[in-house]
């Protein structure tokens, strides 16, 4: 079934006159985003007098038609690498190796106790009672 018949809009069109280049999103059997384009000249159907596109192109459209299919092709282009940013994106999270950080934030709690460390008198080390040591030994140092 084409894009047309199933009235899904197509993602972009470029148009120059009578000349347009539709392009189209399609999602693969395998999930991924995929685009394809089509080139038409908008005509008047004889036989209805309604708009009607024709696959044909006269001499003078080919210049067109080059063009437009070169900026279609740029916009296919930026489709592609923002689905693959998306899926980058997507996937980040899940991928991303757990990391112990280099030295953990403090925060409030830690700065207040460094301060509280730095600013406290420094109390002496603990004299050794030489009386309560066995006879023979010497306190240690």
């Amino acid at each position: 079934m084409s894009d047309q018949a199933s009235n899904v809009p197509p993602v972009a069109t470029h148009r120059d006159g009578a000349i347009a280049v539709k392009i189209w999103h399609h999602v693969t059997e395998d999930g991924r985003s995929d685009y394809t384009a089509t080139l038409h000249r908008t005509c008047t159907d004889k036989s209805t007098n309604q708009p009607a596109d024709a696959r044909s192109f006269r001499g003078p459209d080919l210049l067109k038609l080059a063009e437009l299919a070169r900026e279609a092709n740029q916009t296919m282009r930026r489709f592609r690498e923002e689905d693959r940013a998306r899926v980058r994106d997507a996937q980040a999270p899940a991928q991303a190796p757990a990391q112990a950080p280099a030295q953990a934030d403090p925060g409030l709690a830690g700065q207040r106790d460094a301060v509280m460390a730095q600013a406290a008198p420094q109390q002496p080390a603990p004299q050794v009672d030489q009386s309560r040591q066995p006879q023979g030994h010497e306190p240690s140092r």
